[in-house]
């Protein structure tokens, strides 16, 4: 930017009159606007978010701006809550607001709002002065120390807009809302330097960790703080009335702070707030800043161990993290410019503008709904996303799952890293054992760590599904990856995998009693079914687990350990633990089991559902295959052989697949199969996924996507989900048909008239949200791109 002043100032000095020389500036400024402006070119002009991130780097700081300007609400948290953030300018003497609400009247006129992947730009005008703010923050995937660190940049540059020399006072503030839940909770305050920074900080009085937890609810532990570099800079901490008034009658913050403390959030509003003053001559653009930071102390409960955020790991201190973000200032902006450029001209590229719109405001919030912890027990980083606004659970997997794409494509390692805790439970490493037969669900409430196998959200063949394909990627990948999953994990991936495959269809086999640890008396028994001889060991006192052989004349075997009953040829098996309705049905025909889509309840004989189930099966071979255990590979390719023919005869439903294998004249979004083109598989013959997409588009499409899937359908529901639309727009290798994926999508985000975080559950005739928002899974609007080339973003620290 001083850069850019200089060229100005000197280029204008070369030319001999007044008049050609303000006729040069307005002439270079214009080049200047336009040179800044080149990173947006591939995010439409007048589009309008659903919402804008502001600061929005985790969890909990996570703040929006759900208005058309600026200045028409407070920003606030994701779920609605607000955080004081106040803007104010004032110029010649006349104050005007820019962001928030508040006593000042005047407004500026907001000329423009463009979200790029780690900036939102606000274009303003008022007196004669051009204002543009940038919300930065350095979500940039391949610098996992960067990406760590709790720092978002408010960033004002102003030039004069009339040619004409100006005084200019600028204010901003945050209120104590930033680092409390509850407005009548008491906070206190203090200020210090490190090198030439300025800082202050604010937090909850009397804090207790990882309270509250849960979905709908911030933080109330840990410390705000605002820095600046600048020594013009003006400090303050006193009520949002006293500064703002202030700043507005002279120009400055007040020059003494508020010293009763500790006092609620509410009374009398404690703001810590900066201000600068400069005269702006007509040649020059003058441009400040301000560091937003966020210290949480300790960010998850790990099952009673608090881990910290991994930026501790890089400095001493808060305070060396400030001076760092400060005395690195102008290269992380140039890391930032640099990777937006990057992601947008790699995606509009790929898919065009709608497309590049939309996966650009879907970047911090997919990144924003995550954390990189510090694992102190391993001395690893791991890395944790909230299920936001579905229940706050802690990394489910079925919301990891939709998310991966934008991880696997930005930065794979990233993707191992956020894996890595689920097979680290599954195995038993944590204090509470888990030592049911198919992955969990989650671990957990945000952000504590604490699930028991019986209070996961069971979704056996969902979870089992998901965390093979993630890791059967992520081998395809790169040997790394194998190198360090594998050895660690080997018994639980074969365990998953041999979950999934209980029943072979051809080539039968009795295996031996003995074999299947029966040892309860008058044993084995028969049952009508594998509920009944499940049953059957819910009455049977010792029983622990059981297992049902329909090839065999009904045999029921029970088990007294909870070491799980061999299943085999044509059995089912399954613990007597209490958990939920699970009944115990694999593939490739589910039982009746919950799916991602849970909100629709259980669903027994789900076509999607076992699509993934058989795409699992069918990775796992080449898993095993690239290991050198090539008879087990080909054991898992006969039977997703077996599996996938089995599949397509009974699930057709003339030119495409039904919701459930049961159900005639019915249709679902068949998004799963993707993962065949992402593992470069041959399960089911390409037909079958083109027709799917023949089939949305000429028989289900509404004005914003198709809907879900047939009960999705009903009742004027019509409803769909972002994340799976976006995945199903992939199955076709038709980039028209795609288009229209993408064009519905960007319609929806501009037209829906709830003015929220991008919804992800919505309805496809009138756009209104349905349920959930702000929630990671946009992430999956990436998944063209793992399509694309090398399937990776091209991007050079």
């Amino acid at each position: 930017m001083r850069q850019w002043s200089i060229i100005v100032t000197s280029l204008a000095a070369t030319f001999s009159t007044a008049g050609m020389r303000r006729q040069a500036i307005f002439f270079l400024l214009y080049l200047f606007a336009f040179a800044w402006g080149s990173d947006d070119q591939h995010v439409a002009d007048g589009f309008r978010p659903p919402a804008v991130p502001l600061i929005v780097f985790d969890p909990y700081m996570n703040i929006w701006s759900t208005s058309n300007n600026l200045y028409d609400s407070w920003p606030s948290l994701w779920d609605g809550a607000t955080k004081g953030l106040s803007g104010l300018i004032r110029v010649d003497g006349k104050t005007y607001r820019f962001m928030g609400l508040g006593d000042v009247a005047n407004t500026v006129s907001q000329e423009s709002v463009k979200v790029l992947p780690t900036t939102t730009v606000y274009k303003f005008k008022a007196g004669g002065v051009a204002l543009t703010v940038r919300f930065i923050t350095p979500s940039i995937p391949q610098d996992i120390q960067l990406l760590s660190q709790p720092v978002s940049y408010i960033v004002y540059d102003v030039h004069s807009a009339d040619g004409k020399t100006h005084k200019v006072d600028l204010y901003y503030d945050q209120s104590g809302e930033v680092c409390s839940n509850w407005s009548d909770r008491k906070i206190t305050w203090s200020r210090g330097t490190v090198g030439n920074v300025t800082f202050l900080k604010m937090g909850v009085d009397q804090q207790k960790e990882f309270d509250p937890i849960g979905d709908r609810v911030g933080i109330n532990w840990g410390y705000a703080y605002v820095a600046v570099g600048d020594s013009n800079a003006k400090t303050s901490i006193n009520s949002d009335s006293t500064s703002r008034k202030t700043f507005a009658n002279t120009g400055s913050v007040p020059t003494t702070d508020d010293t009763r403390k500790p006092r609620a959030v509410q009374d009398e509003w404690p703001v810590m707030s900066v201000s600068w003053s400069f005269t702006l001559s007509p040649q020059e653009s003058v441009s400040k800043h301000v560091i937003f930071a966020y210290d949480d102390v300790h960010s998850i409960n790990w099952f009673g161990t608090p881990f910290p955020p991994l930026w501790k790991q890089y400095y001493p201190s808060t305070t060396g993290l400030l001076e760092t973000a400060q005395n690195q200032y102008t290269s992380i902006l140039n890391t930032t410019q640099r990777l937006d450029a990057a992601v947008l001209n790699q995606v509009f590229k790929a898919a065009g503008l709608h497309y590049s719109t939309i996966a650009s405001l879907a970047w911090r919030q997919t990144f924003g709904a995550h954390k990189l912890v510090y694992n102190t027990k391993l001395k690893v980083p791991w890395y944790f996303l909230k299920e936001i606004s579905s229940n706050g659970d802690f990394s489910t997997v079925d919301v990891l799952f939709p998310t991966i794409p934008l991880l696997l494509w930005a930065n794979p390692n990233l993707a191992e890293m956020i894996l890595l805790p689920h097979l680290s439970y599954a195995a038993g490493e944590a204090p509470i054992k888990y030592d049911l037969p198919w992955a969990p669900h989650q671990l957990g409430v945000w952000p504590v760590a604490d699930a028991t196998p019986d209070s996961q959200e069971q979704m056996p063949v969902e979870e089992t599904g998901n965390l093979l394909l993630i890791a059967e990627y992520l081998a395809q990948s790169g040997v790394q990856y194998t190198k360090r999953m594998y050895p660690r994990y080997k018994s639980i991936f074969d365990k998953w995998a041999k979950y999934l495959t209980p029943h072979k269809l051809t080539g039968v086999v009795d295996e031996n009693v003995d074999r299947m640890g029966n040892d309860l008396p008058n044993m084995p028994t028969t049952a009508t079914s594998a509920n009944d001889c499940r049953q059957k060991c819910q009455n049977k006192d010792g029983c622990q687990s059981w297992a049902f052989d329909s090839c065999s004349k009904n045999r029921c075997w029970l088990k007294s350990t909870e070491g799980q009953a061999t299943p085999a040829d044509c059995r089912s098996s399954g613990l007597k633990k209490p958990v939920s309705s699970y009944l115990g049905g694999i593939l490739p025909d589910p039982d009746n089991q919950l799916c991602t889509d849970d909100f629709l309840g259980p669903m027994p004989h789900n076509v999607n559902l076992a699509a993934k189930g058989i795409l699992a099966v069918d990775g796992y071979a080449g898993f095993l295959k690239n290991l050198g255990r090539a008879n087990e590979s080909q054991y898992f390719t006969s039977t997703a052989k077996d599996y996938s023919d089995w599949w397509m005869k009974n699930g057709k439903d003339g030119d495409h697949y039904r919701i459930q294998f049961d159900t005639p004249n019915s249709f679902s979004l068949q998004y799963n199969l993707i993962f065949q083109k992402f593992l470069h598989l041959s399960t089911f013959p390409e037909s079958v996924l083109e027709n799917e997409v023949n089939y949305y588009l000429n028989h289900q499409w509404n004005k914003y996507g198709a809907p879900l899937n047939s009960r999705a359908a009903k009742d004027g529901n019509v409803f769909t989900k972002l994340d799976w639309l976006s995945w199903s727009a992939c199955l076709t290798n038709d980039a028209k048909k795609s288009d229209k994926f993408w064009r519905a999508i960007f319609q929806l985000a501009n037209d829906t008239p709830d003015r929220v975080p991008l919804t992800d559950w919505y309805n496809t005739k009138n756009g209104k949200q349905v349920g959930f928002q702000a929630r990671p899974v946009v992430g999956g609007f990436y998944a063209y791109m793992l399509l694309q080339n090398q399937g990776r973003l091209v991007f050079d620290l």
